[in-house]
């Protein structure tokens, strides 16, 4: 029964902080090395909440304080749910021990949600750099967070140019009055800023060469991103993981606790 459901959480940033005191106030909670928060392990047969992502790519769980996985590893059994983000390989390391592991990024209402804060978060990027009014923006791949992130620079003055593979993409993005280009066919001249959502590299080096180092490169995909180890380029790069835990934490907490009580009601 939801009701009964009882939660640990483990490791992650201030959205796990703020999960733990959306969660406790229908269940009893439990933390482990979840920043602010003491340590109040629950007894075993908890359902175990883990940080979105879950883990670093050496396989450690994130969080400044989190625990070793050998903590996560120690509560698993048949009955228990483990609520991650992209869990990667370990999901079946869990699985293997009974447990049901469930990615909350994978909930296509938590997925649109997330995205919203990831797109909100980068154009808070952005504009740290200076008005957006009339600045050439270039956001390559058309998903969720670059179809959200493309409207927002428009709504804001930018000319916004998408640059996405598929040809339904960049029909998308010129029906609302975008302009759109394959990746290698170019990009504007003067562009400002560019936004990479995509999670591997899609332009040519020679068009990245050809970017001008007044250029910001904002760095929204997971590794390896969008920009080759070498050869090194003039444009500044920001590194703009984690947005919704960096600006957002308590929305992005509310994004999650929704999308475990969806998961609980229906009782898959």
């Amino acid at each position: 029964m939801a009701d009964e459901a009882r939660f640990l959480l483990l490791g992650g940033d201030a959205r796990q902080t703020f999960l733990a005191e959306a969660l406790k106030t229908r269940f009893p909670v439990g933390t482990l090395g979840v920043p602010a928060l003491p340590d109040t392990p629950l007894e075993d047969g908890a359902h175990l909440v883990l940080p979105c992502p879950a883990f670093t790519p050496q396989g450690a769980l994130r969080g400044e304080k989190a625990p070793p996985f050998s903590a996560v590893e120690a509560r698993l059994r048949p009955g228990v749910t483990v609520y991650c983000g992209k869990p990667g390989a370990l999901a079946a390391t869990m699985e293997r021990r009974g447990a049901r592991v469930v990615d909350l990024l994978q909930d296509e209402t938590a997925a649109w949600e997330n995205a919203r804060l990831t797109a909100e978060g980068a154009l808070r990027l952005a504009l740290e750099q200076g008005s957006l009014l009339g600045k050439a923006c270039v956001v390559i791949g058309y998903g969720r967070i670059g179809r959200l992130l493309a409207c927002l620079l428009w709504r804001m003055g930018a000319q916004v140019t998408v640059a996405a593979r598929k040809a339904a993409d960049r029909a998308m993005a010129e029906a609302l009055g975008l302009r759109a280009v394959c990746p290698g066919d170019g990009l504007p001249e003067t562009t400002a800023l560019v936004f990479n959502t995509a999670p591997a590299q899609a332009l040519p080096v020679a068009e990245l060469a050809a970017l001008e180092p007044a250029c910001v490169w904002v760095e929204l995909a997971s590794a390896p991103g969008g920009l080759p180890d070498t050869p090194a380029f003039s444009f500044r790069k920001l590194d703009a993981g984690g947005l919704p835990g960096r600006f957002f934490p308590r929305d992005a907490a509310q994004v999650l606790c929704r999308a475990i009580l969806r998961h609980l009601e229906r009782g898959t």
